[in-house]
């Protein structure tokens, strides 16, 4: 059977460094978004980046895409096996990329899809953060590919609310490290989207945005998310 690739993508820092490092090596059937009513996934602790944002990056990275809607908080992973099951069968999918890095959680959950689906699991990002240890060298590796993260929302008692909007970069790194919190944020910390990379063909440019802190999906925890009023598209 011929290599047929799909990954899921996010937006974020992670998902974006696995879709450049497996585009360098073969090319990749589609990538996988997963969507929801409410406008953000279970596959994070926090919510997620404007859906207009999101639109507006899978324009720039022109490349093929599909959508998977998951409607159900409790039946989340058996939705999104369901559906994924669907792609696999549909297009004789053999192997699946993923953003996951050291935490059982996440890495926990790509195993467990890919065993259910019969694919093959690549997981680039994961390469090079096998611990928590390993944060400031992953995301080290990852700028170094001109990847240009935001941050998109913090949770709140780990990081401040004015950390929300700004760059990842090797500032950004070292006060992350004077905070004493995970570099890669593995346990919510903080949550990035990507407005610039080698393989988009524009970058996205926040002109106007607000801060609100709203109650994550646990209904337990806060975060301070970016609500953008106003974005454009440089070229």
């Amino acid at each position: 059977m011929p290599k047929k690739t799909i990954i899921l993508f996010s937006g974020g820092k992670d998902s974006f460094y696995s879709l450049i490092e497996i585009c360098e090596v073969e090319s990749i059937e589609y990538i996988v978004i997963i969507k929801s009513p409410t406008g953000d996934t279970q596959l994070h602790a926090g919510p997620e980046v404007d859906e207009k944002l999101r639109e507006a990056q899978i324009k720039l990275l022109e490349l093929p895409y599909k959508e998977i809607i998951i409607g159900s908080d409790k039946k989340y992973l058996r939705e999104l096996f369901l559906q994924l099951n669907n792609l696999v069968q549909q297009d004789s999918i053999t192997h699946l990329v993923t953003g996951d890095l050291w935490h059982p959680y996440t890495s926990g959950i790509g195993e467990m899809l890919a065993g259910a689906l019969g694919v093959e699991l690549i997981r680039p990002t994961r390469e090079i953060c096998q611990t928590k240890n390993d944060g400031i060298k992953c995301l080290t590796k990852i700028l170094s590919k001109g990847i240009t993260p935001l941050i998109i929302s913090v949770r709140q008692g780990d990081l401040p609310e004015n950390f929300v909007g700004r760059e990842i970069n090797e500032q950004f790194i070292n006060e992350l490290i004077s905070k004493n919190t995970d570099i890669m944020a593995e346990g919510g910390e903080y949550q990035s989207f990507v407005v610039s990379a080698p393989n988009m063909k524009g970058k996205i440019v926040i002109d106007d945005f607000d801060i609100r802190l709203v109650v994550g999906k646990n209904g337990k925890e806060k975060f301070y998310r970016m609500f953008v009023n106003k974005f454009h598209v440089e070229k």
